[in-house]
């Protein structure tokens, strides 16, 4: 007997602790740049976003939430024609999270306007909009 209230203890003792996962994000590709990989950084938890074709959307995705100035680490892909192709790779890094407000939940899109700068730099623009068309189907 001693046991099951032991397991039981435990079980609500976890699920007490346990976050929950109540924001969707995806991303928009508003470029001519493939997104080869994001990853986003929230409280520990790493979300990855893989082979996102210009000028299209990401797969949805539940995480415990973001700050609304969240950096990523991102890599963008261009192939062209009879030149070199382009790779480029960018981190940026939150100076600190206390003064960003926090998402933890909705429904998000990411849009990123990626534009090459120089050879081999690229410069991102980010912006946080909510889904209507996700909120609106469910």
């Amino acid at each position: 007997m001693k046991n099951i209230l032991i397991i039981l203890f435990c079980f609500f003792f976890i699920s007490s602790n346990k976050l929950e996962e109540n924001l969707e994000l995806r991303i928009y590709n508003n470029s001519k740049f493939k997104i080869e990989k994001l990853k986003l950084k929230y409280n520990g938890q790493e979300t990855e976003f893989k082979n996102i074709e210009p000028k299209s959307y990401s797969e949805i995705k539940k995480i415990k939430g973001l700050w609304e100035d969240n950096c990523y680490d991102l890599t963008v892909f261009k192939k062209k024609l009879f030149r070199e192709n382009f790779w480029a790779h960018q981190i940026c890094f939150p100076i600190d999270d206390i003064g960003n407000n926090k998402i933890e939940s909705g429904k998000y899109i990411l849009s990123l306007k990626i534009k090459q700068t120089e050879k081999d730099k690229v410069e991102v623009e980010s912006e946080y909009i909510i889904d209507k068309k996700t909120s609106e189907t469910n």
